[in-house]
């Protein structure tokens, strides 16, 4: 764990999101089979976008090891942002395979380019929802 890591997670954990971003934010979560508004899950706070406590209670954030932990939970989504562009063929392909196991069928996977995933051999199993988004569904 590096304090980088720590302070991302502690960000991230907030549930907050700039304001200007929530346009193309629903168009992403409307991709991805949301029914409802995205605002219907969120408040407004200054210049930001905040998740409900509910929702928010409902997630879980953990730092993982992606070159040495196995898989621990089943989940219907997971993000993987600055990380996979940086590892090497194998460690990649090992981290998406990670990704297969952990999530539940239909579940979705964002990563950062669309590349990452179009060249792994697990990528018949995920089925593009936005690829310009790195956002990929779980098929199989």
């Amino acid at each position: 764990m590096t304090a980088a890591n720590d302070a991302l997670l502690a960000e991230t954990r907030l549930g907050a999101f700039p304001a200007e971003r929530l346009t193309q934010y629903e168009s992403s979560y409307r991709a991805s089979g949301g029914a409802k508004a995205l605002a219907d899950y969120c408040v407004a706070r200054d210049a930001q976008i905040v998740f409900s406590p509910a929702l928010r209670g409902n997630l879980i954030w953990a730092q993982y090891d992606l070159a040495a932990d196995r898989s621990f939970n089943e989940f219907q989504f997971i993000l993987c942002r600055r990380v996979l562009p940086e590892f090497g063929t194998t460690l990649r392909r090992r981290a998406l395979q990670l990704f297969a196991d952990s999530l539940s069928p239909f579940g979705i996977l964002s990563v950062d380019a669309p590349d990452d995933l179009q060249s792994a051999p697990m990528s018949l199993q995920f089925q593009a929802v936005s690829q310009e988004h790195g956002l990929y569904r779980r098929i199989v």
